[in-house]
């Protein structure tokens, strides 16, 4: 498991003097200072979501249902496909626990008339699980509506998604939006874990403004292009000038949502004098 993303705990709202304290369940997004121009300029809103962990791969997805499933729990599994990982999630919750598998639909023969490498069975029961612990319900997990009705008001503790068996397809907006809305409508939610390479190679990538500013030395060939998540104009500013002073070199920049405005003079005299040019869109 590789960790939580843009939503875990590792970096807690502002304290009241401006430092970044350590809190439990707050998302990478940091309040602004009330009063502030940044608090209207900016699109980002703090958030107490539910922590989003990302798996790259299938082991590292049957890791992290070992670690953060118990025993009692009741799990959501979205793109359930009643293989190894619902049977998993099966054996750890026990017979307290109860798993609700999600599909949008349980055709097991794909185009080409030979049997899906997906969906290899249709029913809980054909696939040797218990039927009273585990159930399957063929809806669109992008209809709210009837997947609470699906629900049932049951509470859910842990919801595991894998986009890429619904769609055929990691598709890294996709997944995070649909474990956002869904993190969102599910009261009680301990955690949300998320099947995806996507994500995870832009987890790779993503450095806050503070960490940033503390490497030092070459980073992995994986971590390119290093991902800068600013909250707020002046911190924007500020990341961006970072970046292009730690970089002497020729500089060649592109602004997207240019205004022609003090950013882009800013950029602009940071790569005067060095060969470079900024392409305002």
């Amino acid at each position: 498991i590789s960790g939580a993303v843009f939503e875990a705990a590792r970096n807690a709202t502002p304290t009241a003097d401006g430092q970044q304290g350590q809190g439990q369940g707050q998302g990478t997004q940091r309040a602004p200072v009330a009063g502030s121009a940044d608090a209207r300029r900016s699109r980002f809103r703090a958030t107490t979501s539910v922590p989003i962990y990302c798996a790259p791969s299938v082991s590292a997805y049957e890791a992290g249902v070992a670690q953060l499933v118990r025993s009692g729990d009741s799990v959501l599994e979205v793109g359930c496909q009643l293989g190894r990982t619902t049977a998993l999630l099966a054996n750890i919750t026990t017979a307290s626990g109860f798993v609700l598998g999600v599909d949008m639909h349980r055709e097991l023969n794909g185009k080409s008339g030979k049997a899906s490498s997906y969906r290899c069975h249709a029913t809980p029961a054909a696939a040797g699980l218990d039927p009273s612990r585990v159930h399957l319900a063929l809806v669109d997990p992008w209809d709210t509506l009837a997947l609470l009705s699906a629900v049932n008001a049951r509470a859910i503790d842990v919801l595991a998604i894998d986009v890429n068996s619904l769609l055929g397809n990691d598709l890294m907006l996709t997944a995070l939006s649909l474990a956002r809305q869904l993190s969102r409508v599910l009261p009680g939610l301990r955690c949300v874990l998320l099947k995806s390479r996507s994500v995870a190679k832009v987890e790779r990538q993503l450095v806050l403004p503070e960490a940033f500013a503390a490497e030092e030395g070459p980073v992995p060939r994986a971590w390119l292009p290093r991902v800068i998540p600013a909250v707020g104009v002046k911190e924007y500013r500020a990341a961006a000038r970072s970046w292009l002073d730690r970089h002497p070199g020729r500089q060649r920049v592109l602004e997207i949502g240019c205004h022609v405005g003090t950013s882009t003079a800013l950029l602009a005299e940071a790569v005067q004098g060095r060969g470079g040019f900024v392409a305002g869109v």
